[in-house]
Parts: C-alpha cells; structure tokens; sequence
C-alpha cells in the first residue's frame, strides 16, 4: 500500500505496482487564516495551491521548486527550498497534523496532542499513517532579488580561471 498526494516522491513510494494506492490528489483545499499565519492544507495540495491561496494574504510557506509536489508529501519528508535559508525546512513549518493510523482511526496531532506522533511526522516521511490535513506555519515573504547572468557563446575566456606567476 502507498498514498499518494502529489506523486513526486523521490524514492517512488507514491506509487506501487500491483499494489493499493490510496489517492488523495482530489483533496486540495487550502484555508488560510492570515490572522494567525496559519494555513490548513488538505493531503493532496500542491505547493503551488499553498502558495496561491497564502499569496492572497500576503504571506507565503517553506516549499520546493516546483508547484506540482504535494505540499503535505514535501513537509513530511524534509522539503528544501528558496526560503529553507530564511525559515527552515518545510518539515519545521507544521503545527499539526489530522492522520489516520493503520486501525482505521483518525488523530488530530501537535505539539501538545500525541506529541511523538507529531516529531515523527516531521521529517519521517509518510511511515506513520495518512495524513489527510496539516496546518503549516506561513510567514510574510521576504525581499529576494533575482537577475541574469548573460554569458556569450563560445567565449571561453569568461570560464577560464587566468593562471597567475608569482615570483620569489
């Protein structure tokens, strides 16, 4: 059996050949309350829907680089990207997490909730039951600056380290 939410996980445990699969691509709702910075995310949200709907708040979350990874696939199992520098890894953004175990029932886990349950989560990837929603801590976005680098083509001189002489 493997759950899948965005599909991209690097050692191709989202999807199972001649196994079960329980989908969750059809859950992608995203709430937002800006208030406490708060978004509550379904299990099969994109990074890209996280981003859309805290983007109409003026805030942001910790993702990846690309807006098709499920954002609850990527908080659980570390989740680097162009803001890691500033907050963190995605796996330290969540607040809580609403998960089925493997019985069947349903735990609504923190901090403060079925707290190892909670650590376990965070970076321990999808091991532990199915996420089916995850309140991940937004921030207000910071200044970037971005730009290019235009190079030629064939000047090999911009590559090329000069060689100095120094003498005795």
């Amino acid at each position: 059996m493997s759950v899948r939410g965005g599909g991209h996980d690097f050692w191709g445990r989202a999807l199972r050949p001649g196994g079960l699969v329980i989908d969750l691509a059809d859950m992608r709702g995203v709430d937002v309350d800006a208030d406490r910075r708060v978004a509550t995310v379904k299990g099969g949200a994109l990074s890209s829907d996280v981003v859309a709907a805290a983007e109409r708040t003026g805030l942001t979350a910790v993702t990846g680089t690309a807006g098709a990874v499920g954002m609850v696939g990527i908080t659980l199992g570390g989740g680097y990207g162009p803001l890691t520098g500033r907050f963190g890894l995605a796996a330290v953004n969540p607040l809580g997490a609403e998960v089925v175990l493997a019985d069947g029932s349903r735990v609504d886990t923190d901090a403060e909730h079925e707290p190892d349950l909670f650590w376990a989560l965070r970076g321990g990837g999808g091991n532990f039951g199915v996420v089916t929603s995850a309140r991940i801590r937004l921030h207000p976005p910071p200044a970037v600056a971005t730009g290019t680098i235009p190079l030629a083509p064939g000047r090999r001189r911009l590559a090329r380290h000069p060689q100095r002489r120094q003498r005795l």
